[in-house]
């Protein structure tokens, strides 16, 4: 997911692991995800997990006007005690990816580990001791991701910041926006790339 700052990737981010860590049933085996933080605090993404405006039930109880009506209050508050998140937050900050993959490991041996989510790439630390420029270690970086997602079998969503020339009015990002681009292109699955399409004087678009 590549986006530049104050974009929204990291609420994209924890929003869908919110959604696919939440269990409605009593499944003794319930999906669980594991999110990797280098920006925020583990309290305040625990914090926006709940957000009303980040949650499942965003077109049913806040209103148009950000104000929730009485009626809703209640309803609201059963859904967010119905939902069971099994997501574990850890804090990152400074930690390099193999690091990472350690903590991973060990979450999965006491749950059924399917997601995995690092917010943000730029922000690992890159502690080869092979590799000579940003790049070969940037790739190394990629390479440690895609073991955990082959060796864990788990879902592997990564949070990517844009170049500064991402930001040119009018014009949509691509993959090329990306920093450190090559790599990420390469080992991606899919990439999802945000935007707030703004003109020469600032002003969105939309």
């Amino acid at each position: 997911v590549g986006a530049a700052p104050s974009i929204g990737k990291s609420a994209l981010l924890i929003d869908l692991m919110r959604r696919a860590c939440i269990s409605d049933t009593d499944d003794e085996n319930p999906p669980c995800g594991i999110l990797f933080t280098t920006e925020m605090t583990p309290k305040q993404i625990c914090g926006r997990v709940w957000k009303p405006e980040i949650n499942a039930e965003k077109a049913r109880f806040p209103l148009h006007d950000g104000i929730m009506a009485s009626h809703y209050r209640q309803a609201f508050k059963e859904k967010i005690n119905a939902d069971r998140v099994h997501l574990k937050v850890v804090d990152a900050t400074g930690k390099s990816i193999e690091w990472m993959r350690v903590q991973a490991l060990q979450y999965s041996r006491m749950c059924n580990l399917k997601w995995i989510a690092l917010d943000y790439a730029q922000n690992v630390h890159l502690d080869s001791k092979t590799a000579h420029t940003r790049a070969e270690a940037i790739g190394e970086m990629m390479e440690t991701v895609r073991l955990m997602a082959k060796e864990m079998g788990v879902v592997f969503l990564l949070a990517s910041q844009l170049n500064r020339n991402s930001r040119e009015a009018g014009k949509y990002p691509d993959n090329a926006n990306l920093k450190d681009a090559s790599k990420f292109e390469e080992d991606a699955h899919v990439i999802l790339l945000m935007d707030n399409l703004r003109n020469d004087e600032g002003e969105p678009l939309f």
